[in-house]
C-alpha cells in the first residue's frame, strides 16, 4: 500500500488535500459505477465531500481486496479529470482542456 499512499501523496502536493481526497472519491466511484451493489463489501456510494472519513477509508479497504492496485491509480486518475471537467468548465478563463491533460500527465508521471 505503500506505492498507493505515495501515489496520492503526491496528488496532495499537486491538487491539495481537500481536491485529492474528492479526486480520490469520485474514483472509487467510478470504480464501482455509482452503483449500490457492487462485489466490494462496501457498497455504498461515497459522498464526494473531499472528507477522507470511516466510509472513504473502508472502501478503500475494501476495494484494495478486489482490485490491483494500478486499476486504482487509473480510477484516481479518471476520478481526477472528471472533476476537472465539471468544476471548470463554466469558467470562461480556465482552460479546462489544458487542466486535465496536465494532471492527467502528472498522475501518470506518478505510474512509473
Amino acid at each position: 500500500y505503500t506505492e498507493l499512499a505515495e501515489f496520492i501523496r503526491e496528488h496532495i502536493k499537486t491538487v491539495g488535500q481537500e481536491q485529492a481526497v474528492k479526486d480520490f472519491q469520485t474514483g472509487l466511484n467510478l470504480l464501482t459505477g455509482y452503483k449500490k451493489e457492487t462485489v466490494l463489501e462496501e457498497q455504498i456510494r461515497l459522498e464526494e465531500d473531499s472528507d477522507f472519513g470511516d466510509k472513504t477509508y473502508a472502501m478503500l479497504q475494501s476495494a484494495l481486496e478486489y482490485y490491483p492496485l494500478e486499476v486504482i491509480k487509473k480510477y484516481i486518475k479518471l476520478g481526477a479529470a472528471n472533476n476537472g471537467i465539471w468544476e471548470t468548465k463554466q469558467d470562461e478563463s480556465f482552460d479546462t482542456d489544458e487542466y486535465v491533460e496536465e494532471v492527467n500527465n502528472t498522475l501518470s508521471e506518478r505510474e512509473n
